[in-house]
């Protein structure tokens, strides 16, 4: 059985980009009335462990979140999965 979704795009390192995005009117799904947008970047650590870096943008393509940016640290997929989800309930 094939694999698919979020989960299995990150532990593979091939999901580059993912976008939230939101709708009132369910016959109208092409009038977004906000959006977010993931970035993933993919590094091999020293120690031979993979490693994601992320930022979160706005519509506008505005960094809202970034985790990274000081000082630059990359996270496991288990921790962006947590950074994810905190931001989606927030």
């Amino acid at each position: 059985m094939q694999e698919t979704g979020i989960d299995h795009a990150l532990s593979n390192s091939y999901l580059r980009q993912m976008t939230l995005a939101i709708y009132t009117d369910p016959d109208q799904p092409d009038q977004v009335i906000e959006s977010w947008t993931f970035n993933f970047e993919y590094h091999t650590a020293p120690d031979g462990s993979k490693q994601i870096e992320f930022d979160l943008r706005d519509r506008n393509d505005k960094v809202v979140f970034e985790p990274n940016a000081r000082p630059r640290q990359a996270y496991s997929q288990a921790s962006i999965e947590r950074h994810a989800a905190r931001i989606l309930r927030a």
